[in-house]
């Protein structure tokens, strides 16, 4: 939607100039305007539109602050967060995306009483640190994408990477753009307009 409004903005200015005033176009973007308008205000009632955006791994929390007011980011970033919190963080991660805490020794020989101490000491191994993946994922810079978000978080790595996350990208990433058929509204336009 975001770019649609700058299409207008920009043909509107286009339009108004003394070069090339139109005021039949002007009237007709300004209808536009207002249409467009009306289902971004709608936007405003559901978080899951900034929810989808954050998720977009070419756009994140960057996008909305590129190209949003500076009063609508931290409104749209809680909502979205709040979804977050409220379905999906602590939802239990399923089994084929879990990564196990503790793989044997690779090289086939026997675990013995060293590798015991050692473990006890040893700095790496499973990170079970209080990161909150939504935060980490909407703050780490956008990244260029091949196909769309939802094929992204599709992506098996991306899955394990984010298990609780890619559910919910997932799950709003593939929420139909119209819950009725576009078709239907263009004919019945055109018959009332006849």
């Amino acid at each position: 939607m975001d770019v649609l409004l700058r299409q207008y903005e920009k043909y509107k200015e286009l339009y108004s100039s003394k070069e090339n005033h139109d005021p039949h176009m002007v009237h007709c973007i300004d209808m536009g305007w207002f249409v467009l308008n009306k289902y971004y205000t709608l936007s405003d009632q559901t978080p899951v539109y900034a929810a989808a955006l954050l998720l977009d791994p070419s756009k994140r929390r960057k996008y909305i602050e590129r190209n949003w007011q500076e009063s609508w980011h931290a409104p749209a970033i809680a909502a979205a967060q709040q979804i977050w919190l409220d379905e999906y963080n602590a939802a239990p991660i399923p089994e084929s995306l879990r990564v196990p805490l503790d793989v044997s020794s690779s090289s086939g020989r026997q675990h013995n009483e060293l590798d015991e101490l050692l473990s006890d000491i040893a700095v790496t191994g499973p990170i079970l640190d209080d990161a909150d993946d939504f935060e980490t994922f909407i703050d780490a810079p956008p990244t260029r994408i091949t196909g769309s978000p939802l094929q992204w978080w599709l992506h098996r790595d991306h899955r394990k990477a984010y298990p609780r996350l890619s559910r919910m990208a997932i799950d709003i990433l593939s929420i139909p753009p119209e819950s009725s058929d576009v078709e239907s509204h263009f004919s019945s336009a055109r018959r009332t307009l006849s």
